[in-house]
């Protein structure tokens, strides 16, 4: 007597989705990033983004991305960029760090009521 294993192979539910066809060239903002994700994620498993022919996407729409791939892998859904010019995804790296130290401050001193003298020795 014999037996065999029967493997199901089970098919992955993917999206691919061409940004080519939403945008001419750029990504702008964070309502167009939102729109084109606007689906149901049930069963899905994988999205490809295909960036062909996208040369920008503004720090905002990058930004926006970031959080969107985020949420997909949070419901454990790979997603892949794939055709991708260096500018966007630089933009993209960039979008992906903590945005809270983007720009550094330094405290400025205030002075008020300085004689003419004392203002030149400042400047100069």
């Amino acid at each position: 007597m014999y037996f065999y294993l029967i493997k199901e192979e089970k098919k992955m539910k993917s999206k691919k989705i061409k940004l080519n066809k939403k945008f001419d060239d750029i990504i702008s903002t964070r309502a167009a990033i939102d729109e084109v994700f606007d689906f149901d994620l049930r069963n899905l498993e994988k999205i490809c983004i295909d960036f062909s022919k996208i040369s920008f996407i503004s720090s905002s729409a990058a930004h926006q991305l970031v959080l969107k791939i985020r949420e997909f892998e949070k419901n454990i859904i790979q997603v892949d960029l794939l055709n991708i010019n260096d500018d966007v995804q630089r933009m993209i790296n960039i979008s992906k760090t903590g945005r809270k130290n983007i720009f550094t401050t330094q405290p400025v001193e205030v002075v008020k009521d300085l004689s003419e003298k004392e203002l030149n020795e400042l400047l100069l």
